[in-house]
């Protein structure tokens, strides 16, 4: 996340972020989940 913050030229405004799994956790195995990350930035 703060590599692609930097090459984005935008700041995290905290550490604090949110991660969304797009795959079932119960049933998909580590290696193939899918997930989203959010964070607040500031340009």
């Amino acid at each position: 996340m703060e590599d692609f913050a930097l090459s984005s030229e935008v700041r995290r405004v905290s550490k604090i972020h949110r991660e969304i799994y797009l795959s079932d956790t119960r049933i998909v195995i580590p290696k193939k989940l899918k997930a989203v990350f959010c964070f607040n930035i500031k340009e």
